[in-house]
């Protein structure tokens, strides 16, 4: 009996020695879902609709210091104030062919470990980005996982 605890325990002892450091930042309900979309088409009207996560002073000219001067955020870490954005998902319904908002839970955001740039590794430690920093990930005219990427 003793023996498979044992067996069990020792596994994961020795993972937590080798664990990489990640953390997790929750957002809670959007911001806003509108046409909107301050890095590809700063200041217009979007080409499609997007759920934004984040600081609240997001808007169709936002920029690194109007977001920096927001008074809250959606994320639970409160001095998290950066955007987060996503093209809003529809369904069409089969049986009258209207398109319906899926609905949004949330959007949890994933920070990982930055290998010898880690403190525990003798690096400098977790760094903020630089003011200014913009990313874009993806394509909006792929319509399915089977395109190939560029």
């Amino acid at each position: 009996m003793h023996l498979s605890a044992l067996s069990t325990l020792v596994p994961f002892i020795a993972a937590i020695g080798s664990a990489n450091a990640w953390f997790r930042l929750p957002c809670t309900d959007p911001v806003v879902q509108e046409r909107i979309d301050p890095i590809v088409q700063p200041g217009v009207v979007s080409q499609h609709v997007h759920t934004v996560h984040g600081a609240i002073n997001f808007g169709r000219s936002a920029t690194y210091d109007t977001l920096r001067a927001s008074s809250c955020t959606s994320c639970l870490v409160k001095e998290d104030l950066s955007a987060y954005w996503t093209p809003t998902l529809y369904f069409k319904d089969p049986n009258n062919g209207q398109f319906e908002k899926v609905p949004n839970g949330g959007l949890l955001i994933y920070y990982q470990n930055r290998g010898t740039q880690d403190r525990i590794n003798g690096g400098p430690g977790l760094k903020a980005f630089p003011p200014g920093l913009k990313m874009v990930t993806g394509n909006p005219a792929w319509r399915s996982k089977k395109t190939a990427s560029p």
